[in-house]
């Protein structure tokens, strides 16, 4: 009998199986698809490297960094153009940089700074029970921080709605920073100068590698052998007097404990626990759509990540990445500029490949007057999870479900790729 099996070899299971692997631990990892990563999606064309899937690793992103050091990859990191610091907010004056935009006049107005400066006198206590995303902004820094930088702040990462959103699930960290300091800005200001020193020869910036993030994966895919199997889709999982029996292709494998790192709506499938309830577990479809032209036709149009943007200004669009302005290495001689559009404030939008590029190019045209036909297109659909409010008790009733099983990955514990990351690090199991 193995001591862990665990089912999806997307960035959370893949961790985690490196993580138990190092710890003396028998494991095996089981992934329905050909490929590892997940979501995680390098593509190599024409030339360039691009993502399908996550972007770029964040700043001050530790667990990846340490994930990376770890599987000797250290040496294909790859930083970020120093501009790619710099998110703006599309408003009806243009773009707006954060967090300058909360001392511009024409997007916020003196009474909105004046209030969100006052936070640490001025904002009420948390209610009882969970609260959204934009409730909290509203209550902790006022209703223009959360209609104008909130707003569209979970639409850039979830596809969401502000509104519906948890904060506890959505942003646990700053639901933490209120519980135990009080004041958002005072913890800010706080950290700042108390920040641990970092290694010197990590990131001071977002930053990828340099063959993509893929690399991560495969890397991890590759020191795990034998121990990692593709096409091997679950059929069943069964609670045994001695732990677990999964059935799967060459199986049924027996393990002590298993971690169950899929989506929800995948592991309904097989599930011992909860199948309905996973079913349930909410999604928003986006639509990334990437431009291209030779960059002596179109030149960068945004000196810095991107733009975001409000619900209350247009719902064509959740936002545009400047993705050869961020690694421009990446992409010699071209303007790459990624549209996002879909989520909770259009779920109704196009899924064809020629009404997405179609709408991508009315948005950079309304934008940035960018009317020039694309030399390079390139559309990926995708779900991202919604953590609405009451997701956390969900995700805690699943973890109490039964003993030794496990779960991970953005469907429960987070969409980006370091709380993926830092969540297979945590994991007990």
């Amino acid at each position: 009998m193995r001591s862990v099996i665990v089912i999806g070899a997307g960035i959370s299971g893949l961790a985690a199986a490196w993580r138990l692997t190092n710890e003396g631990r028998d494991v095996l990892l089981l992934e329905a698809s050909n490929r590892p990563g997940g979501c995680i999606q390098t593509c190599h064309q024409s030339g360039l490297t691009y993502e399908r899937g996550p972007q770029s690793f964040r700043s001050g992103a530790d667990a990846s960094l340490k994930l990376i050091e770890n599987v000797g990859l250290r040496y294909a990191i790859l930083p970020a153009h120093d501009a790619a610091k710099k998110p703006y907010i599309l408003w009806r004056n243009g773009l707006n940089p954060l967090p300058q935009a909360l001392t511009h006049r024409a997007f916020m107005p003196l009474t909105a700074t004046l209030r969100a400066a006052a936070e640490p006198l001025l904002a009420d206590d948390p209610p009882e029970g969970d609260e959204s995303v934009f409730d909290f902004f509203a209550r902790r820094l006022g209703h223009h921080v959360a209609s104008r930088i909130a707003d569209p702040l979970v639409a850039g990462i979830f596809g969401g709605d502000a509104r519906e959103l948890s904060i506890h699930a959505a942003f646990p960290n700053l639901a933490q920073v209120e519980e135990r300091r009080g004041s958002l800005l005072g913890a800010a200001l706080e950290s700042f100068w108390t920040r641990p020193p970092r290694p010197e020869w990590a990131p001071k910036n977002l930053f990828s590698l340099r063959q993509g993030l893929e690399a991560l994966p495969q890397r991890i895919a590759q020191l795990l052998g034998p121990k990692l199997r593709l096409s091997s889709p679950v059929e069943e999982i069964q609670h045994t007097k001695e732990g677990f029996r999964v059935f799967a292709p060459g199986g049924p494998y027996d393990a002590g404990s298993v971690v169950i790192s899929v989506p929800p709506h995948q592991a309904a499938a097989f599930s011992p626990v909860g199948r309905e309830e996973l079913t349930s577990f909410p999604r928003a479809s986006i639509a990334s759509v990437l431009l291209g032209w030779p960059s002596d036709e179109v030149a960068e149009p945004i000196q810095g990540f991107g733009w975001l943007v409000p619900s209350s200004l247009r719902k064509d669009a959740l936002g545009v990445i400047a993705v050869s302005k961020c690694f421009p290495t990446n992409s010699p001689g071209m303007t790459l500029l990624r549209v996002m559009i879909g989520g909770s404030r259009d779920p109704n939008h196009p899924r064809e490949p020629e009404a997405l590029i179609q709408r991508a190019r009315d948005v950079l045209e309304s934008v940035h007057s960018i009317r020039t036909p694309p030399s390079f297109t390139d559309v990926h659909l995708t779900a991202i999870p919604q953590y609405r409010l009451g997701h956390m008790q969900r995700v805690r009733s699943l973890q109490a479900a039964l003993p030794g099983l496990r779960w991970l990955g953005w469907g429960y514990t987070g969409v980006g790729l370091e709380h993926c990351i830092r969540a297979a690090y945590d994991l007990v199991i």
